[in-house]
């Protein structure tokens, strides 16, 4: 027993959880419920209990537990609570605390009718603190109640609420919206006997609420409590495009809670708009959001983000009109709204806005799937691989496959490549930091060295070639990232040294060239635009309040 003991001295204390907080708790629960079953009577089982309490107060009791989150998920929180109250049954004289834990978090499950056997079972303790407190919970326990299900959280103007009838009846329904758990909060919505459902649209970014219904009738009754946190305006960038038809920057992305949304700049900076829209072609990966039947909108936005189509339809449908334009890949886009959710299908897009044509392939990379492709309205695209890159005619016939230079490990794959519509050459950039300029006869007309292979992961790269111009970022020897240009209208068609043109450039920004000359740059925050020579002529702060 003693052994047993000093083992629970050196239990580990989650240090490769990495935040999960199941993990947490059973790296530190398996070893004290065995030591707790096997020596229940032990002197140390005081302090086996203690670590249990701090374990499973990592379970934050004041939420809603039936929802996953990014460091949760609920069903691995019942089994841990169910193997708790198990043990604690098994300890009739010192249960009592583990007991009135386990009840707690039922209760925050809403499973009312088991807490309320938990808490009697620590009637039976002989601490008479324990029974107090379990006797007081058991009174703030409700005798008849109906099920308030999860919130859904849409998007941070729009929460989604659904009921179960009340076994008896109800003749009426009142929504209550407050900000704690604890309070009963405002009414926001009455509504007649046979709802089951309800949206709240008057909520706002970066804030929880909690709702609870009341059921009118005989006796009344009410819903448990159900929590919502609404995503703040924040976007997760995907990808940033200027529009030749407008003039503005879209600026593509996902709120918290994977929403898709839009950005639309004015090209003077002096408006903003925010709508709720779909993208295909920056989905790294990622297939048709759950959010889909929420939009109206749907762009096809080029692999390299230079370019975008936007089309208009019926919410959880693609647009009639959209399949027209797709001059390679229809059999792609239609199976793509019927495809599962992180089912490995990534789209690859290129984009000729003027001629209102887009040409659509499975990427990911590998072997045979492409990592990039860029089409140019003579019908002729640049797909580029792991080992080569490969020029297509329009039915996806392939004309050319050239071997790409050796490097070592992934940092040979073309990660970018950009047709030249000057003679349909196309300029690469490789894992490695190079940049390859390569003849339709499979020429290296010139290799440029961007960045050595140590920082390469670290370049972004858009081009503007009807200025003969490409933009890019990447690390600096001190820690910041630099802006840096080629020109290339050198002689012979030779891209000159890359020319720093900022040295402080916000990580993981994203580029996008402007038809009117320049560039944007655009983070989580703002959005900049440049001029011709690089000097910044004015920045946007990208979280302005939402497009109602």
């Amino acid at each position: 027993m003693d052994d047993a003991a000093y083992e629970l001295t050196l239990l580990p204390r989650g240090g490769e959880c990495e935040g999960w907080i199941p993990c947490y708790i059973s790296r530190e629960w398996d070893p004290l419920a065995a030591f707790l079953q096997a020596y229940p009577a032990s002197p140390f089982a005081d302090a086996a209990i203690e670590r249990t309490l701090a374990a499973f107060g990592f379970v934050e009791t004041d939420k809603d537990l039936r929802t996953s989150t990014g460091f949760s998920d609920p069903e691995e929180i019942r089994k841990l609570t169910e193997s708790l109250e198990a043990v604690g049954r098994m300890l009739p004289s010192r249960g009592g605390r583990l007991l009135l834990r386990a009840a707690e978090i039922w209760e925050a499950f809403f499973d009312y009718d088991r807490a309320r056997d938990v808490y009697r079972a620590a009637l039976q303790t002989p601490d008479s603190a324990v029974r107090g407190c379990a006797s007081a919970r058991i009174d703030g326990l409700p005798e008849r109640w109906f099920t308030l299900e999860p919130a859904r959280v849409i998007h941070p103007q729009l929460v989604e609420l659904t009921w179960e009838a009340p076994a008896s009846g109800a003749t009426a329904y009142t929504v209550f919206r407050s900000a704690a758990k604890s309070e009963t909060g405002t009414i926001v919505a009455q509504l007649p006997s046979d709802a089951r459902s309800w949206a709240d649209t008057t909520t706002e970014p970066g804030r929880v609420y909690w709702y609870r219904v009341t059921g009118g009738g005989d006796g009344g009754m009410r819903s448990n409590p159900s929590a919502a946190e609404t995503p703040a305006l924040a976007l997760n960038i995907l990808g940033i495009a200027v529009s030749s038809d407008d003039g503005r920057l879209h600026v593509f992305g996902y709120l918290s809670n994977g929403f898709p949304q839009v950005i639309h700049v004015a090209p003077d900076g002096t408006s903003l708009e925010r709508d709720n829209a779909e993208f295909i072609g920056l989905d790294s990966g990622l297939v048709r959001p759950s959010f889909a039947a929420y939009v109206r909108e749907v762009w096809l936005v080029d692999d390299d983000g230079r370019r975008a189509l936007r089309f208009q339809g019926e919410p959880g449908a693609l647009p009639s009109g959209l399949p027209d334009v797709v001059r390679q890949g229809r059999e792609l886009l239609s199976i793509y709204p019927f495809t599962p959710r992180n089912a490995g299908l990534r789209l690859i897009v290129s984009i000729d806005e003027k001629e209102k044509a887009a040409w659509i392939t499975h990427g990911g990379g590998g072997a045979r799937a492409p990592m990039s492709m860029n089409c140019l309205a003579a019908a002729v695209c640049w797909l580029g691989g792991e080992r080569d890159v490969r020029l297509q005619d329009e039915s996806g016939r392939v004309l050319t496959t050239i071997p790409l230079p050796q490097a070592p490990g992934d940092l040979m794959w073309a990660t970018k490549v950009f047709a030249d519509p000057a003679d349909a050459s196309v300029w690469v950039l490789q894992r490695a930091g190079r940049l390859l300029h390569i003849g339709r006869d499979g020429t290296i007309r010139q290799s440029v060295t961007l960045t050595e292979r140590s920082r390469a992961y670290s370049i972004n790269l858009t081009a503007d070639l009807a200025r003969r111009e490409i933009w890019f970022t990447r690390s600096a020897a001190n820690g910041r990232h630099e802006l840096l240009r080629l020109d290339l209208n050198g002689p012979n068609g030779q891209a000159a040294p890359p020319r720093v043109i900022s040295g402080d450039i916000p990580f993981g920004s994203h580029l996008a060239p402007d038809f009117s000359g320049g560039l944007w740059l655009a983070n989580q925050q703002t959005a900049t635009r440049l001029d011709a020579n690089g000097q910044t002529q004015f920045i946007v702060r990208l979280h302005a309040p939402p497009h109602r």
